[in-house]
Formats: structure tokens, sequence, C-alpha cells
């Protein structure tokens, strides 16, 4: 009903294998408290720097939100997100917690900036 999940998105053998990072990052993304976040980081950069999203490819999107929005930073210091990986329950709390408290998110560039958090 909320449209985080559609319809078809996934099949009955999909609820017992673990959700990819992608799948993660799409359920994230789709939810209204992400939705209305301001961005944090500059959509181009982040469009630039993650090696392993390509503009346009299913999900991309999603991914770029979370970056922009200062809720994830990839796996390693190069901003990989490593897509077809399984998140972790640690890694899913910390998306979560970030989501909740606007003063954990993540800057990728330069200082944080409180002035940012606000619309």
């Amino acid at each position: 009903a909320s449209g985080i999940i559609r319809s078809g998105q996934f099949t009955q053998k999909d609820y017992t294998r673990p959700a990819t990072r992608l799948e993660m990052a799409r359920i994230f993304a789709a939810t209204s408290p992400v939705k209305n976040m301001p961005a944090l980081n500059n959509a181009v950069r982040v469009r630039a720097s993650i090696p392993d999203i390509l503009p346009g490819s299913a999900g991309s999107e999603a991914v770029y939100a979370l970056y922009e929005k200062g809720l994830l930073s990839g796996v390693d210091g190069n901003l990989t997100f490593n897509p077809r990986g399984t998140m972790t329950r640690a890694e899913a709390a910390a998306l979560a917690s970030r989501i909740a408290r606007a003063e954990q998110r993540i800057t990728l560039w330069g200082s944080f900036d409180s002035s940012a958090l606000v619309d």
C-alpha cells in the first residue's frame, strides 16, 4: 500500500534468501522519511564517484539518493557500493539509525554543515 515494495518485485523463493545490498537500498530509498530528507552531498559528485553503479542502471537512483542524503558511504574508501553483495544486520541498523538521527548522517566531502539538515 505504501509503495515501498511493489507487487511482483519479489517471488516466494526470494523470501528465503538474504537480500542484496541493491534490494535493500531500493527498499530504504522508497520510504517516506528518506524521500523527504534534504540532500547533504552533491548529486553530481555522488554520481561520478560510485565506481560500481552506472547511471540509468536498475536501482541506481535509489543508491544515489542514499549517498546524497548522507545515509551510505560504501563498503570501502572508494565509495564502492557492492550491489550484488548482501547487507549485514549491522549495516541495515546503521542505515536505519542515520535515517532516524540526522546528526549521524555522513558528509562524504568537506566538513559537516548542520544547516544542510534544515529544509
